[in-house]
């Protein structure tokens, strides 16, 4: 009697310990989709400023042809150039950050799904 209270005492604690893996990997699902739709939404963000950007440079270049003096042009094109080069650089970071975001998911995801394995294969103990 007392042996089977403790069996069925065991499996329970097994059962439980399954249980937050499963939540665990469902809330690293969660924070790993969270994190991709804000990174996307900066990387759309940045890339709508570019399109900005490339779009005022067009309307600039059409409208100072023959009006400005070489050396101003040139330095309007060195900003507008920079600006685009800082633009550029932050969509990368956001795209690195989505991709360190994914491999982060990746190796946790492996090693939560290898423990709760091992958990069920010892709850298959208990039936």
């Amino acid at each position: 009697k007392l042996a089977d209270l403790e069996r069925l005492l065991k499996k329970q604690e097994v059962q439980a310990a399954v249980h937050r893996l499963q939540m665990l990997l469902r809330m690293a699902e969660i924070t790993k989709l969270e994190e991709h739709i804000k990174c996307s939404r900066r990387a759309d963000a940045i890339k709508e400023e570019k399109l900005g950007l490339l779009t005022y440079n067009l309307a600039s270049a059409e409208s100072q042809i023959a009006l400005d003096s070489e050396e101003a042009s040139q330095k309007r094109q060195a900003v507008r150039e920079e600006r685009m080069a800082a633009l550029n650089k932050k969509h990368k970071a956001e795209e690195d950050k989505m991709k360190t975001n994914e491999e982060s998911y990746n190796t946790q995801s492996k090693r939560l799904k290898e423990k709760l394995r091992e958990l069920e294969a010892n709850l298959a103990t208990y039936k």
